[in-house]
């Protein structure tokens, strides 16, 4: 059996603790190649977002933070040329909340929609070996 180091389980554990998936990628209305949302690391031990929306028309952005029973966290009206956001997620009020980050524009059709969910796992290794 090959011995994994505590750098690779928390590397997995990471991997598996965040998923974001972009949900209205594909739909008209904002340029939305350009709109993103990443983790960008950690403070204080807990998961940092970034929120980029690139603005070249200068135009009047709603940025809206809810969560799985569409209770408003975080509401924002932004105008500038490059719209960069940071939020720090606390995981032990969200538990496994699922929260949703709305972009939009007055003249878009359909938000930008990303969905974060936090999942929180123990990973907990033990390793037997034959001595001789």
């Amino acid at each position: 059996m090959k011995f994994i180091s505590k750098k690779h389980i928390a590397a997995l554990a990471l991997v598996f603790m965040l998923g974001i998936t972009p949900d209205a990628m594909s739909r008209t209305g904002i340029n939305k190649q350009g709109v993103t949302l990443k983790m960008s690391g950690k403070e204080a031990d807990q998961p940092v977002f970034q929120l980029n929306i690139p603005n070249q028309l200068n135009e009047l952005y709603f940025i809206t933070i809810t969560d799985q029973n569409n209770v408003v966290l975080y509401d924002e009206t932004a105008k500038g040329e490059n719209i960069s956001r940071r939020f720090r997620l606390n995981t032990e009020d969200l538990n496994d909340a699922v929260l949703k980050v709305s972009v939009s524009t007055r003249k878009a059709d359909r938000p930008v929609v990303f969905e974060i969910k936090v999942n929180t796992r123990m990973v907990q290794e033990a390793q037997v070996k034959a001595v001789e």
